[in-house]
């Protein structure tokens, strides 16, 4: 499905074109007209005194013989123009070629303008006529002259082809010649109060000329840029022309037939559209088919090629317009990233996965249904159900490439739901909000990145309420769903939302109910996939459609696939038993594990990293007693393993402090941090952790993303958030000493910004803005342990070291900037508070709440007042 480009497409509906009616003055009497006015006409040479007595054939044929007499003068037909290879004869040369083409073109101009458009040939004539110079601006004059006598010809000539079309693009075109033909005047006039009109020399006054050569240079320039806005315009009106086509250009007046002939004949020729027997036979021409057939050639050779070049030109701008209208609207819609996130999960999984979904009854029954319809995919947690969706979004793909583009192949959208994005992320799409699900579907479906396409309905939105609208807003949820009914009007649409579940539930049950709005608006167009866990919550409002759940039955096969590959994978690595594991050891560890994971994919995972933990299993023996005591289902394989991570006596007191660090930041991060600047977070201070050592401490429960790091699974951030020692509370005092401690670093007095790590410079942006937010999120409970290394950190950060005012005043200034790019939310209303005079301390410790700041260091703060 391709959408309009704009729903202020002007000419969207325009099926012919009529030419303009005659009017009394051409645009050379009106450029003429508006030039006289600047100068005095009579230090002018005779001939343009009395304008209205010249003819623009007379005047033609006088150059042409006066330049041939030129350019045999013996003396001067080799002098040089100055600062250039050219000659003089050179010069003549060229403009003779000019005025011969003109003789074949010429006949149109001097019917539509026999006595102005004379004007610029006169100019020229006299200009060739006057004695050859050696001083810069007399050749700037001879260059520019060239120039010129080029513009005279193919300007006016094209004048009497696009600028008759009466549009508002042709006359547009008829302004930007208009004004290049005043330059053009304007530039002759200048240049021939270089000579004595009478004696055709240089005159000089006090020694010196009334001309300048930069004034000519900059005159040259001016036409330049004329040249190029009227080629713009051209350009236009061709486009206009081929779209309408050159048979539907209709007579403007009752007596335009002969011209309108005329005119379609020529934009034929320049589109390349000319008969080729009238080449072969002209023998057999009128002398009226004759001439216009020369005019036709004279025509293409001087612009159908950069025709040519100004329709690739118009082209491309349209194409970038197109690609610039397309970015602004989508970022308008929405910041998610589906297929970022699609190439994230899929990358993951294995592809050939997933055959029991694809050849299910009910999944068939969906997915060739003629009715809208919703399918509901459920299954605990682990059981591979974002691998499914994987594999369904694959299959609709395929399906939807190899449709009979004459029945439409119709559209997909996606969202991966995910908690694991903070709240307070700055320009971060958040995965948990329900509006943004529903606007980045609403993106998909409505803009087409292949044609750089949008739907009339959302651009009429995107101009209504986008970034440059007085009305500046986001879409609420009744315009979404209107936008994707409208859509499904036009063809059919997909939309697959993987882990429900994990939208902020305050909200989600809304969603549901736009979506079966959709398929009440749409009861033929809208087919719906949801993936979620079976909650309660959800099952009221899902349990009426069709549904699948995810069995040890259904995915079984899966599972011991996955298990097989999943060793063997190991042992070809040598990450169990260094590689020497027997036959059968390899198959009742596969059997084993097949009968205790069941249908959970995550559970199998993590008894398989389990086994490969060379620190537990060295031999057989000790694989097989592991395989005796395995955790009877996730939950417990999380508890063995949290287990682990907390016992300081079979490891280092280092490595539990990094896998709890990890877990809190995790928990508690207000927004991503990259991989340096998590592992600047969560290091001891004794030295900082590399990306080993930080997945061995976490034992599996973390995984390094594609940017940052995450709960292995979203069950992983469930199960540690519920445990005592990762209270909210007690993960913001972690990020707080970790957040003030690369702060005291950053600001004292003895460090130059080069002398931060990378890893510290990127944590340290992170901490400039959100250390006063952990800080007033801990609990007055959880003080007492960490009270007095906290307010060590407070104090050195802001009230010791160098200039105190200056040290504060560069945390605000700093923290303050980044502030501009959040999120409406507290956090920047906070620190809008702060811009205060003079600035303190004291205003972060009444903002932020800050009580031990006042109550331990009144004294200090005071001083600063």
């Amino acid at each position: 499905m391709k959408f309009h480009r704009s729903s202020k497409d002007k000419d969207a509906d325009v099926q012919e074109l009529h030419l303009r009616p005659t009017d009394g003055q051409g645009l050379w009497q009106l450029a003429w007209e508006a030039v006289k006015k600047e100068v005095d006409t009579k230090e002018l040479p005779e001939s343009l005194q009395h304008a209205e007595n010249l003819s623009t054939k007379d005047e033609v044929e006088a150059l042409q013989k006066e330049v041939q007499d030129r350019r045999h003068l013996s003396e001067s037909n080799q002098r040089h123009v100055w600062g250039t290879k050219h000659t003089y004869r050179e010069v003549c040369d060229k403009v003779s070629s000019y005025a011969q083409k003109f003789e074949y073109v010429g006949d149109m101009v001097t019917q539509a303008e026999p006595v102005y458009a004379a004007l610029p040939w006169t100019a020229i004539r006299f200009i060739i006529n006057c004695a050859v110079g050696e001083s810069e601006t007399y050749h700037a004059i001879l260059d520019g002259t060239e120039f010129i006598s080029g513009l005279v010809v193919q300007y006016p000539a094209i004048e009497q082809i696009y600028a008759k079309i009466d549009s508002e693009s042709g006359n547009e075109l008829r302004k930007s010649l208009l004004h290049l033909y005043r330059l053009i005047l304007r530039f002759q006039l200048y240049s021939i109060r270089y000579f004595d009109p009478k004696h055709k020399v240089a005159r000089t006054f006090a020694g010196l000329n009334p001309v300048k050569a930069e004034t000519i240079k900059t005159q040259l320039a001016g036409i330049e840029k004329a040249k190029q806005k009227a080629d713009s315009d051209i350009s236009l009106v061709d486009a206009e022309v081929t779209k309408v086509g050159i048979d539907n250009i209709k007579e403007g007046q009752a007596d335009q037939k002969h011209s309108l002939e005329v005119i379609k004949d020529t934009l034929r020729a320049l589109s390349g559209d000319t008969a080729s027997f009238l080449h072969e036979q002209r023998e057999w021409m009128s002398e009226v088919d004759k001439t216009q057939q020369a005019r036709n050639e004279a025509l293409v050779e001087m612009w159908k090629a950069p025709l040519d070049d100004l329709k690739q030109k118009l082209e491309q701008e349209r194409i970038q317009r197109e690609k610039e209208n397309l970015y602004n609207v989508r970022r308008w819609l929405s910041r998610a990233e589906p297929e970022t996130d699609y190439a994230e999960a899929r990358g993951k999984r294995l592809m050939d996965l997933g055959e029991w979904l694809i050849e299910h009854r009910k999944f068939k029954e969906w997915q060739s249904s003629t009715l809208s319809s919703l399918l509901w995919l459920h299954g605990f947690a682990g059981t591979g159900k974002t691998g499914l969706v994987c594999r369904v979004l694959h299959e609709i793909r395929m399906r939807l490439r190899n449709a009979d583009p004459t029945e439409g192949s119709g559209r997909l959208a996606f969202f991966y739901c995910s908690s694991d994005k903070p709240s307070t992320g700055r320009e971060v799409a958040s995965r948990s909000d329900p509006r943004e699900a529903l606007r980045s579907i609403v993106s998909q479906l409505s803009t087409s990145q292949r044609g750089r396409s949008v739907a009339p309905i959302v651009q009429e939105k995107y101009e209504e309420f986008g970034p440059g609208s007085d009305s500046r807003r986001a879409l609420n949820d009744a315009e979404c769903v209107e936008i994707i009914a409208e859509v499904a009007k036009h063809t059919t649409i997909t939309i697959v939302l993987d882990a429900f579940d994990e939208l902020d539930q305050a909200h989600s049950h809304q969603l549901i109910q736009f979506i079966k709005d959709i398929n009440r608006q749409s009861p033929e167009n809208v087919k719906i996939f949801i993936s979620t866990r079976s909650f309660p919550a959800i099952e009221d409002y899902l349990k009426a459609d069709a549904s699948i759940e995810v069995t040890a039955e259904n995915n079984g096969g899966d599972i011991k696939t996955f298990i097989h590959r999943t060793l063997q994978t190991s042992i070809d690595e040598r990450l169990l038993l260094d590689g020497n594991v027997s036959e059968e050891l390899q198959s009742d560890i596969e059997k084993t594990l097949t009968r205790r994971a069941q249908n959970m994919f995550l559970y199998a995972s993590l008894l398989l990293t389990q086994l490969c933990d060379k620190n537990k299993t060295d031999d057989e023996e000790s694989i097989r007693k592991k395989l005796e005591g395995l955790p009877k289902d996730i939950t417990e394989a999380y508890n063995q393993i949290m287990v682990e991570v907390h016992d300081n006596k079979g490891n280092s007191e280092r490595s539990c402090s990094i896998a709890q660090n990890a877990f809190k930041w995790l928990l508690c991060a207000q927004e991503s941090l990259d991989h340096d600047a998590f592992l600047e977070a969560v290091s001891p201070p004794e030295k900082k952790v590399d990306n080993d050592e930080l997945l061995r401490a976490c034992r599996t429960l973390v995984a390094r993303g594609e940017k940052t790091y995450e709960p292995a699974h979203y069950s992983v951030r469930e199960h540690i958030g519920r445990m005592d020692d990762y209270t909210s509370s007690k993960c913001h005092i972690v990020a707080t000493i970790s957040c003030l401690s690369v702060l005291t670093k950053l600001f004292r007095s003895d460090t130059v910004h080069n002398d931060l790590s990378p890893s510290e410079k990127a944590f340290g942006q992170y901490a400039l803005l959100y250390w006063p937010l952990h800080y007033e999120s801990i609990q007055q409970h959880d003080w007492n342990e960490h009270r007095s290394a906290v307010n060590t950190l407070l104090r050195t950060l802001l009230l010791q070291g160098r200039s105190k005012v200056n040290k504060y005043e560069s945390w605000y200034t700093q923290a303050s900037e980044r502030a501009k790019s959040i999120k409406h939310n507290d956090l920047a209303t906070k620190y809008k508070a702060l811009n205060a005079s003079p600035l303190t301390p004291l205003f972060a410790a009444a903002v932020f709440g800050l009580e031990d700041l006042v109550s331990k260091f009144g004294r200090e703060l005071d001083e600063l007042n």
